[in-house]
């Protein structure tokens, strides 16, 4: 599952960026995140079910006025790539967050890009205001 979203901040590109990275910035409803290192584990709890979602931040760059990085999902249920860059312009700083996914069941592909959507539009929308 792809998608791509676009949000527009006012905050600098690298505040942009170490928001982001920064583990304690993050309120995911239900999930802590903790970081150690490169390593991301973001522990989602929905009463007695539990999910971690585990990441690393593959790379990031900085190029002039814009950053671009890559993080990679390398958990057992949830895999794949998540690509972002931020860009300074004129109403901002313009962040580009691209996502690939995947889950081993096909048949719960179609409800998770639902709910990624619109977990990460809101979730990116808070952690830049």
């Amino acid at each position: 599952m792809k998608c791509r979203l676009r949000l527009v901040s006012s905050l600098s590109v690298q505040e942009v960026v170490e928001r982001i990275l920064a583990a304690d910035k993050h309120r995911v409803p239900f999930t802590t995140v903790s970081r150690h290192g490169d390593r991301f584990i973001a522990v989602t709890k929905l009463g007695p079910l539990r999910f971690e979602d585990r990441m690393r931040i593959a790379n990031v760059e900085k190029s002039g006025e814009s950053m671009r990085g890559m993080i990679l999902k390398e958990g057992s249920w949830l895999v794949g790539t998540i690509r972002f860059a931020a860009i300074s312009s004129p109403e901002g700083t313009v962040l580009g967050w691209e996502y690939d996914l995947r889950l081993p069941w096909l048949i719960l592909n179609l409800p998770l890009a639902f709910t990624m959507n619109l977990g990460y539009r809101i979730g990116l929308s808070r952690l830049l205001r």
